[in-house]
């Protein structure tokens, strides 16, 4: 019954991407040859704390927090954390993952926070080898780095921004997808309450240099993951 799942959810079941978006991906190079890369998968440490976070449905709920080189944001993510983590930890009691980058990170994590945390050295090395590499700092692909290596060890997860404002437990919710068709769940950024609908920003006239500059200037990132082309908000994805 899809009115029993959560307007975030929406994307996958009831909105299908306008015809010219595939293109638009394939002329843009959006497409990596991601079957020329390497599989990404969890090590024994890495798998011993999916074990201790996971649920009765193997659901992994988890988030990334990496030093950028940006110091103004984090300074200003650090300045929340602790309000942001003592909601989440209310809320999700030990089952929350943060994966990191460093030992003092970790300790961090667990100790002020009271939040799980993973970080390994070799895994970092073995995940960001080759053409990943250069990502080492960039915390949108470390949230796809490490949604490899959970589904790959045969888990459900829901990666979230660290800055999610949590009013409760999502896991009931993300249940009732498990037995829908989609693999992929995105939080729609132009989701219409009162219709149910999405709204394709490029179903109208779209300036594609204006679009290649907006993307420049959001850290370089792919045309194809703007808000113009396509409408889902990477800040809540769930995979199966």
């Amino acid at each position: 019954d899809l009115e029993d799942c959560p307007a975030a959810f929406f994307f996958h079941i009831c909105s299908t991407p306008p015809q010219k978006v595939p293109a638009f991906a394939e002329s843009e190079n959006c497409l990596p040859e991601v079957t020329q890369l390497k599989e990404v998968r969890a090590n024994d440490d890495f798998l011993a704390a999916l074990s201790a976070v996971a649920n009765e449905h193997k659901t992994v709920v988890f988030t990334v927090f990496v030093s950028t080189g940006d110091d103004e944001e984090e300074n200003f993510f650090a300045e929340q954390m602790y309000s942001w983590m003592c909601r989440a930890r209310s809320v999700m009691g030990t089952q929350f993952l943060a994966v990191v980058d460093s030992a003092a990170s970790k300790e961090q994590w667990e100790s002020s926070f009271g939040i799980s945390a993973f970080y390994s050295e070799s895994w970092i090395q073995d995940s960001f080898s080759g053409k990943g590499r250069s990502e080492i700092r960039d915390s949108n692909y470390w949230r796809w780095v490490a949604m490899e290596s959970i589904l790959r060890a045969g888990y459900n997860a829901l990666y979230i921004d660290t800055d999610m404002i949590w009013l409760g437990d999502p896991r009931p919710h993300l249940t009732k997808l498990l037995t829908q068709e989609g693999d992929f769940y995105g939080c729609p950024d132009g989701y219409d309450a009162r219709t149910g609908a999405i709204q394709w920003f490029k179903d109208g006239p779209l300036d594609m240099d204006w679009v290649r500059k907006e993307a420049e200037r959001n850290d370089n990132e792919s045309v194809c993951c703007q808000g113009l082309l396509a409408p889902v908000n990477a800040g809540m994805v769930f995979m199966r």
